[in-house]
């Protein structure tokens, strides 16, 4: 049975509040392909920002930075080998099924931009080879494809480039990179609680952020783990104590190491709808990041939304 590929990506629409999820998408990927490989120890992902106006800009500071139209993600993971090729080939694949995969991720890509290009340096059976292809909304969805044995500089990389954010999406689009870098903690945040989870870099007008420094810098370390059973049901709670300007208190409910959705506290609790106070009077927000099978097993093909069927999981009253 063969797939239309430009009907796979019609059948369902992305959310505009959901316009990073094709990033988060392939940073995910990355980090999974630094993962694949255990003998890269100092994993990286560098993540650019392509903006309609691509200088460096001496902006005011009411001035609106110029719309992101594109983001580059760079790592030096496995690469895409045969096997990740004809992975990436399949709708559905089951390749990456013990690490959550759906087989689907990719298509997100191309709801939000009009393409993606693909550039893999890797190592197979003792010889360096170059891929590469387009991921474009056609029926076959693979375009241009090409692959080459190379003689050059021994580096391995993969560059995943989503190319033209679509004009509807671009408004909804966060435009500041420490909002985008926020975002992509929030998204990640299971990962980046790994001593190995890989360097990720934030590449923007000339500046650098690095995303994992931000994570040490917001928690301050201030993160604490417990487990609850709600009826039949185990789940993981990840309890953070958030040191940023912006008020964030929340849970997050995470499928296969990564957010899904969110509830605000205060819908709950009016009085937690502004910062906390520690001891030394330092505001701070709480996250809780709840992980769980019950999350995984009725996770969306898209890990946009979770099915919570009314009388499923009910909170014991005083919780």
């Amino acid at each position: 049975m063969q797939i239309d590929i430009k009907g796979k990506i019609n059948e369902k629409k992305l959310a505009y509040s959901n316009t990073l999820l094709p990033l988060f998408e392939a940073i995910v990927n990355s980090i999974q392909a630094i993962e694949e490989d255990n003998s890269i120890k100092n994993g990286i992902i560098e993540i650019d920002i392509i903006r309609s106006t691509q200088k460096e800009l001496e902006l005011t500071e009411n001035e609106k930075l110029p719309d992101i139209i594109d983001f580059a993600v760079k790592d030096n993971g496995i690469g895409f080998t045969e096997t990740n090729y004809d992975s990436f080939n399949y709708a559905h694949s089951t390749y990456k099924y013990s690490k959550g995969g759906k087989g689907i991720g990719r298509f997100t890509w191309l709801r939000a931009f009009r393409k993606a290009e693909i550039e893999s340096h890797f190592k197979e059976n003792g010889q360096w080879h170059l891929r590469k292809f387009k991921f474009e909304p056609t029926k076959k969805g693979i375009e241009n494809h090409s692959l080459e044995q190379v003689n050059s500089t021994k580096v391995r990389y993969t560059i995943v480039a989503l190319r033209g954010l679509k004009q509807d999406y671009r408004k909804w689009c966060n435009n500041n990179p420490e909002d985008i870098a926020l975002k992509i903690i929030e998204h990640a945040f299971v990962y980046f609680l790994n001593k190995n989870c890989p360097r990720i870099l934030i590449n923007d007008l000339g500046k650098t952020i690095v995303v994992n420094d931000l994570f040490n810098l917001f928690t301050k370390g201030q993160v604490k783990a417990k487990k609850i059973k709600i009826r039949n049901n185990e789940f993981d709670l990840s309890i953070v104590k958030l040191y940023s300007n912006k008020v964030d208190n929340k849970i997050h409910y995470c499928a296969n190491t990564r957010e899904v959705t969110f509830d605000k506290i205060s819908v709950d609790i009016p009085e937690m709808d502004n910062f906390l106070y520690d001891n030394e009077e330092t505001p701070f927000s709480i996250s809780v990041y709840v992980e769980g099978d019950f999350l995984d097993d009725n996770v969306n093909d898209e890990r946009t939304t979770i099915s919570f069927s009314k009388g499923d999981v009910e909170f014991p009253d005083g919780n």
